[in-house]
Parts: C-alpha cells; sequence; structure tokens
C-alpha cells in the first residue's frame, strides 16, 4: 500500500493551488476544533453511549420480565393490604438513588435503570387499563328504567 503523508505531497510536483487544497482538508480532519476529529468523537462517543444505554434497558427490561414470571404475584407484590408495583418502586431507587449519589460514577447508571423500570412500570400498567376499557361493557337501547328511582331529579324528568 502506497504511504500517503502530507510531506510525501508537499514535495511531490502537484500545483500549489491542490497542495494547499490538500494541506486544509488534512488539517480539518485533524483538528480538534469544529470539524474532522472532534466531530468523529462526538459521534464515537454517543454511539457508545447509546449502546451502554440500550444495554441497560435490556438487563433490566430482561430481569423485571423474569420477576414477573418467577415472583409469585408477577410484578405486583403483595405486602399486607398492599400491592406494591415492583418495578415502579426500583425505577424511584434507581432516580433517587442517581441524585444521592449525583458524584458517583454509577449515578446515571442508576438513573437509566430507573427510567427503564418506570418504563415498564408505565407500559404495564396503562395495558392493563386500557383492556378493561376495551373489554367494559357498552351501554345502548334500553336501560330499563321505570320511573321508581329514589333520585328526585331522574323523577322529574321522567314525570315531564
Amino acid at each position: 500500500m502506497a504511504d500517503l503523508s502530507l510531506r510525501a505531497i508537499e514535495s511531490s510536483n502537484l500545483p500549489a493551488t491542490q497542495k494547499s487544497s490538500l494541506r486544509r482538508l488534512f488539517d480539518g480532519a485533524m483538528s480538534r476544533g469544529p470539524g474532522g476529529y472532534a466531530r468523529a468523537k462526538l459521534h464515537v462517543v454517543s454511539g457508545a453511549q447509546a449502546i451502554r444505554k440500550g444495554g441497560e434497558g435490556v438487563v433490566v427490561g430482561g430481569a423485571l420480565g423474569a420477576a414477573s414470571v418467577y415472583l409469585k404475584g408477577g410484578l405486583d407484590m403483595r405486602v399486607g393490604e398492599m400491592s406494591i408495583p415492583v418495578d415502579a418502586a426500583i425505577g424511584v431507587v434507581g432516580l433517587v438513588g442517581s441524585t444521592v449519589f449525583a458524584a458517583e460514577g454509577y449515578a446515571e447508571d442508576m438513573a437509566n435503570a430507573g427510567q427503564s423500570a418506570l418504563t415498564v412500570f408505565a407500559f404495564r400498567k396503562s395495558a392493563e387499563y386500557f383492556a378493561k376499557q376495551a373489554a367494559a361493557p357498552k351501554a345502548k337501547g334500553d336501560f330499563g328504567f321505570d320511573g321508581y328511582s329514589s333520585d328526585r331529579i331522574i323523577q322529574a324528568a321522567a314525570n315531564m
């Protein structure tokens, strides 16, 4: 493979305008300013963070999925008369923990895990709610009002 370096270009017999253009291209690619290397570094860092956050979401979602199967009562644990949603509790602990331990390196991981757990909680509870709404009987037809209701407004309306 040919060894192409800036020195080789400068010592070549290329016209000065082309050498200058190549020099600007090289400087832009290697600069830490608004172009080149700095932009590439931003994309690499952003990509690595996306992979990290996605991985954390997969781990939290997988753990909550396993817990919903293996815990008695699924993700809603009964404690006495109360039902505690495990996913919401993990979410709150993660978000509060990330604030309490903000100076620690794992604070962002706690926030990401808390966010993922709350996403699972919101999905689960909204799916339950909308499933009940879809299954609820719809009112139609005769309601069987016979005029003997104890509500005075309904009686007054019936007598009109």
